[in-house]
């Protein structure tokens, strides 16, 4: 009796931590529309605020050129949305805060590394560190709004850039966090497969 209530509590915590690793993991969706060079809508008719990443308004010169940037990179396509562990889940405007990754690719690191954003620093996220360091290799590189040296009225970052070092990538996290559900998952399993053979 009492093993059988331990194989039944197995099974339970299982499926818990199967549920439990799988909302860590990036959920897909289909972009139907860009707005601009930070937000877009999916098909469900969310919109998608890109965590981490604010690009020039539609009203500055450099606002056309950053939508068409997050257009040719995502309209159509199914990216896979991830939340960060430090924003909300939605900002004041009702958008989803979420990372944007296309076959395996940071969308929200892509527009900083090829200029097109800055690293929004007003409110703190996941990947700060990284992609404050993106930011300042295009701007050394005078790439996207910074090609003609000083990018546009919106385009600097609203607080400093943390100094380098620290500690370390903060995006690895979400990393840690799935290997680490993964393997419990798997470990219970073994576990209860071996019980299973010695009876």
């Amino acid at each position: 009796m009492f093993t059988a209530q331990c194989l039944l509590m197995k099974h339970k915590l299982l499926v818990l931590l199967l549920l439990c690793t799988l909302t860590l993991f990036a959920k897909p969706a289909k972009v139907i529309r860009v707005i601009d060079g930070d937000t877009f809508v999916i098909e469900t008719g969310e919109h998608v605020r890109v965590v981490g990443i604010n690009a020039p308004e539609m009203s500055t010169v450099y606002g056309e050129p950053a939508k068409e940037h997050l257009f040719a990179l995502i309209d159509g396509k199914t990216v896979d949305l991830e939340p960060d562990h430090i924003s909300k889940n939605k900002d004041v405007y009702g958008r989803l805060l979420r990372y944007v990754y296309l076959d395996g690719v940071d969308i929200d690191k892509k527009m900083v590394t090829d200029g097109y954003a800055i690293a929004f620093l007003k409110y703190p996220f996941d990947k700060e560190d990284e992609y404050s360091r993106e930011e300042t290799k295009a701007k050394a590189a005078s790439l996207g709004i910074w090609k003609d040296g000083e990018g546009s009225a919106n385009s600097t970052s609203e607080k400093t850039a943390p100094a380098s070092g620290g500690a370390g990538n903060p995006g690895s996290i979400t990393q840690i966090i799935k290997a680490l559900c993964a393997i419990l998952v798997v470990a219970i399993f073994i576990g209860t497969t071996r019980r299973r053979r010695r009876k």
